[in-house]
């Protein structure tokens, strides 16, 4: 779905709502339950610039082992960030769901 995300956390540590709305970044939402390559379970969300738009070409780095929530009316997907040194930090993402890319995002 096309939507606007807002990361919430960066290298782990809650951003305040300014900081926040400044992540703002807009794009077509994916999220999978399984790994394509082998069926296993691994729920993962993708941010990507279309709706054929390959995996590698994503906006922001995807979120690991996430799973969604409804709250106050929005969705809220809760999961991990991979960093380089093969830890994972805590990530949540806000979305807000937006139709068709109008060109200009009113944040």
């Amino acid at each position: 779905m096309w939507c606007t995300v807002y990361r919430l956390y960066l290298e782990g540590q809650r951003l305040t709502p300014e900081q926040a709305r400044a992540t703002g970044v807009h794009g077509w939402l994916c999220k999978q339950s399984k790994r394509p390559e082998t069926g296993m379970p691994f729920d993962c969300a993708y941010l990507l610039p279309a709706p054929d738009a390959h995996r590698l070409n994503e906006l922001i780095p995807p979120l690991d082992h996430c799973n969604l929530q409804f709250i106050r009316g929005g969705l809220r997907l809760n999961g991990q960030d991979w960093r380089v040194d093969h830890q994972f930090v805590r990530q949540s993402w806000w979305i807000v769901p937006d139709g068709q890319p109008t060109g200009e995002i009113d944040v």
